[in-house]
């Protein structure tokens, strides 16, 4: 096992002792070595230069209950799957986190927990974050390089499961042509084939859509829904439909199941139908 976790990425990590310290401090840093990015009930995330002075935004998944944990052990972690789809859309060259490492452990303060360990992105915002607190010709560009960013992530292969504006990270530092980078994919699935047209990509243009169409309007983001490839017809449609689809939770979790049968099935050859909504 130890073997397969090196080769995924594994490296052996010791929790700093400061950490309860870290999140306890009302100014988020500590020996200015330290950043508290953000801390709930069930993830904490931070940020460090690693032993090599790279820097790394850490996320843990803490206190973890046994049953999750034992499955978890059994067949991937989170935090595995999370690495694994990053660096597959990394080798494909899609704007990302790069992941470094993940590792689990226990520890007194936080219980059973995973982490992993990604390059850090300077001077960067969330997009839902940003489309709120900026002009509408900077919010514009940002969403036309979110669209890009995810016409790209499809064109690899990749179905990130839950593509909210808070998933996709602007650099504000160029807000001419902002550069766009994905985060958090342990949802993700990947395929050995573009996937494109799939109804795993509409999945993925409706959590987006939904959320984008608040702040610009319907006309608005049938533009951006061209720029991600969509002939105006298809955008149209695809935006009148996401207006009136809002699935409930089981038919989230069928769609799911679906999408894992279809990863199963690419290993024999086949490949997931082209959705009706996109064309």
């Amino acid at each position: 096992m130890k073997n397969n976790q090196e080769a995924a990425g594994y490296l052996s990590y010791v929790l700093p002792d400061l950490l309860p310290e870290l999140e306890r401090s009302n100014s988020g840093t500590l020996s200015g070595d330290y950043r508290l990015i953000a801390a709930d009930k069930k993830t904490f995330i931070w940020a460090q230069n690693l032993d090599n002075d790279t820097p790394a935004v850490i996320k843990m998944y803490r206190h973890r209950g046994k049953i999750d944990w034992q499955r978890e052990k059994t067949f991937r972690f989170r935090v595995q799957r999370e690495f694994n789809s990053l660096v597959f859309i990394d080798s494909h060259n899609v704007p990302c986190s790069k992941p470094l490492f993940w590792s689990y452990g226990y520890n007194p303060a936080f219980g059973r927990y995973e982490i992993l360990a990604t390059r850090e992105i300077k001077n960067i915002i969330p997009l839902d974050t940003f489309t709120q607190t900026s002009k509408p010709e900077v919010t514009r560009s940002a969403l036309i390089a979110s669209y890009k960013l995810v016409h790209l992530m499809h064109r690899s292969g990749c179905h990130h499961g839950a593509m909210y504006p808070r998933n996709i990270l602007i650099a504000r530092h160029d807000t001419q042509e902002p550069g766009a980078f994905i985060i958090d994919m342990p949802k993700a699935i990947s395929f050995p084939y573009d996937i494109r047209g799939t109804k795993m990509a509409w999945i993925d243009l409706y959590f987006l859509t939904t959320s984008v169409i608040k702040y610009t309007g319907a006309e608005e983001c049938i533009d951006y829904m061209k720029h991600y490839g969509l002939e105006e017809k298809a955008a149209r449609k695809f935006v009148t439909h996401t207006a009136n689809y809002h699935p409930s939770k089981v038919a989230r979790n069928l769609f799911l199941a679906e999408s894992q049968l279809w990863k199963l099935m690419s290993h024999f050859g086949a490949r997931c139908y082209t959705s009706r909504l996109l064309n």
